[in-house]
């Protein structure tokens, strides 16, 4: 048997043992109680509802996983299972075709067919409307009917990363086709799923409310009448507000671990390093256009000293674009043989000098100045101090949220920090609406052909070590610098609050089997 009949049979096998965790009992011993109210609060919301948006931050993400689903599933060790979709089959390395469930409704009654199919992926891949869904799912050639149950995807070439965006809502969250004509096309403040939940208020910025969706295909699912999600940016209030017991789970950074220590009758989340801290740098234009100047930068960094000061607790860990929450293709080393990692002043100041700057330079750092991002600030701080060590003048400059990726598009920066959270698939750490492997304003297309081949390869081991490859040719060209990786969000929530399950993608849907012990 070729790899792509193990890989297919795998993948079969895997489904079938899957199936009774996603649809048998809920992982919690006791009886789940029905109804009651679930108040979640975060420190950022999202401005739109649409499954497939421009650049979809984890915001964005856990919104659209209330009310949207995709034809298959994904659990908290990247398994793929059956959702909209009872099965799928790999009919050759480029050809697979999904059998999709019977009798599913919309949230407007309407029920699911093979045309809302069809009609979904051609909106993913309009090329009118530019969107990370569009750029993930770049491998499709054609959808196709072939039966009133079945659908065809014909790939471009073979693409080991389709089948977890097919599992993936934010990127193939299927939309009803009427009403979304109705909506002309506009789903940005309203929406309309199979999932468990219905949005009834989308308020950007304050909250969201979901409502059970009466009418869901997996029968006696959800246990929840309502979810609220609130947006709350001051850490001290949500804590507070854990306390008082006027919200049930909460998320917050991990340099806030130390304070949560101080709750009781709470589960605490595991931390785990499922993102990077990273600093993109602008190699189009200026003096960042320099790879002596990127260089220069690098070395000139503690990133030790970095990782012990703004994240004390040891929740840090070395780590390149795929973190090593991922344990396929996320980094595990210690750091030692990352190119850059250790700092050294001399060469530094060489770089410089080589590079027409022999007395120094002044750049500018951006970074989201929010209360929820005030670890962005801190980094940026210290990078201040190391990096005038070797004559570099850094400026400081806070931005708002939506100007990280409206700077990006522009090119009107020269360095940011910010970081980025694990998405469904390792190629993610690297594609977005923008397009290219490398991101905003570094594009190689040598580096594209490496990431292109490396979604070509189906073969596990070797795909990930051409993805270690790829992510060192992005280090020894300094288009971004890895800080280091670190838990995205340390969720929290009441003890009372049974069959939550954390995700290491930061997504919430487990949502649906979570029930009150009240």
């Amino acid at each position: 048997m070729n790899n792509v009949g193990r890989f297919a049979r795998v993948l079969m096998l895997a489904a079938a043992c899957v199936l009774p965790m996603l649809l048998g009992p809920n992982a919690d011993a006791q009886t789940p109680k029905r109804g009651g109210r679930l108040v979640i609060a975060q420190d950022e919301g999202p401005d739109r509802i649409d499954p497939h948006g421009t650049v979809m931050s984890f915001q964005h993400r856990i919104i659209v996983n209330g009310p949207y689903e995709a034809l298959l599933a994904i659990d908290k060790d990247l398994a793929i299972l059956p959702s909209l979709a009872t099965a799928w089959k790999q009919e050759s390395a480029t050809s697979y075709t999904f059998t999709i469930r019977d009798g599913v409704k919309f949230h407007d009654g309407s029920t699911l067919t093979v045309d809302d199919v069809l009609f979904t992926f051609s909106r993913i891949m309009n090329p009118e409307r530019p969107s990370d869904a569009r750029t993930k799912m770049r491998m499709l050639k054609a959808v196709t009917k072939v039966d009133d149950r079945t659908v065809r995807f014909e790939l471009k070439s073979a693409s080991a990363p389709f089948l977890r965006y097919m599992a993936s809502p934010e990127v193939t969250g299927i939309v009803a086709r009427k009403f979304t004509e109705a909506a002309n096309n506009d789903l940005t403040k309203t929406a309309n799923g199979t999932g468990a939940f219905k949005i009834t208020n989308f308020t950007p910025g304050v909250n969201v409310t979901y409502e059970k969706f009466a009418s869901y295909w997996d029968a006696g699912k959800p246990y929840l009448d309502k979810v609220e999600l609130r947006i709350i940016p001051d850490d001290s209030t949500r804590i507070a507000a854990l306390r008082t017991g006027e919200i049930d789970m909460t998320f917050f950074r991990p340099d806030k671990r130390p304070l949560l220590a101080t709750l009781r009758n709470v589960v605490i989340g595991e931390a785990v390093a499922n993102s990077t801290q990273m600093l993109p740098f602008n190699c189009e234009k200026g003096p960042t256009s320099d790879l002596k100047v990127r260089q220069a930068f690098a070395l000139s960094i503690d990133r030790n000293a970095i990782m012990n000061t703004v994240f004390p607790g040891r929740v840090t860990r070395p780590g390149m674009a795929v973190a090593p929450a991922d344990k396929i293709y996320g980094y595990q080393g210690d750091g030692t043989d990352l190119p850059y990692w250790n700092a050294d002043i001399p060469r530094a100041k060489k770089l410089l000098a080589d590079a027409g700057f022999p007395n120094g330079l002044k750049l500018t750092i951006q970074y989201i100045g929010t209360p929820a991002f005030a670890v962005d600030a801190r980094i940026s701080e210290l990078l201040r101090e190391q990096v005038a060590r070797s004559g570099i003048d850094l400026q400081l400059v806070p931005i708002e949220y939506s100007a990280s990726a409206r700077n990006s598009v522009a090119g009107t920066y020269e360095v940011m920090s910010n970081g980025r959270g694990m998405d469904a698939d390792p190629e993610g750490a690297f594609f977005d609406a923008l397009g290219s492997a490398v991101r905003t304003k570094c594009k190689d297309p040598k580096f594209d052909a490496m990431i292109d081949a490396a979604n070509a390869e189906l073969d596990v081991v070797k795909r990930a070590k051409m993805l270690t490859d790829a992510q060192r040719y992005i280090l020894e060209n300094v288009y971004f610098i890895y800080m280091f990786s670190v838990p995205f969000r340390i969720e929290v929530w009441k003890n009372d609050v049974k069959g939550y399950e954390p995700l290491p993608q930061v997504r919430r849907t487990s949502l649906r089997q979570v029930w009150l012990d009240r």
